[in-house]
């Protein structure tokens, strides 16, 4: 009786052992996924609306890359439109590389879509998209409040 008890004791042992690699594996693979999703590029996002001066944090891509290029040559200020309730859209009058993955979108992140369209976004959906950056210390409403539902102008730039 003891030796089956002793027995059952360290088949559960070695069950629990493999249970916790398991989740220290898991969770290593999801914290490098996380890792290569928020790779930051080295500068930040200058975006002017309305007087208020904001900045973003842009991720690391060719997109992003070009885009910081684009500025470097000075601000560009672009017409965002509303669409659907729920992004501002405007055309950035150049093409650029895209970096389309599968993204659900929050209020702040900011978007390449086919290349040429720069978008922000101020609620949630979900498509493919190049991810360039997300808009730092502001929320949802405070955003909604500052786009407003019409038209609005964003001259963006870098340092």
């Amino acid at each position: 009786m003891y030796k089956k008890a002793l027995w059952i004791g360290v088949a559960l042992l070695v069950i629990g052992i493999f249970v916790v690699s398991a989740e220290i594996r898991s969770q290593q693979i999801t914290d490098s996924i996380t890792t290569q999703k928020v790779r930051t590029h080295k500068r930040m996002l200058n975006l002017e609306i309305k007087q208020k001066k904001l900045t973003a944090t842009m991720v690391d891509n060719s997109s992003t890359r070009a885009l910081s290029k684009w500025l470097a040559n000075g601000p560009k200020t672009i017409k965002l439109n509303d669409f659907e309730r729920m992004e501002k859209v405007g055309d950035l009058g150049e093409n650029f590389p895209s970096n389309d993955t599968s993204i659900t979108t929050k209020a702040g992140d900011l978007i390449l879509y086919q290349g040429n369209k720069f978008v922000l976004y101020y609620a949630p959906n979900s498509w493919n998209f190049t991810r360039l950056g997300k808009i730092n210390d502001i929320n949802a409403k405070q955003l909604k409040e500052l786009i407003g539902t019409e038209s609005v102008t964003v001259t963006l730039s870098i340092d």
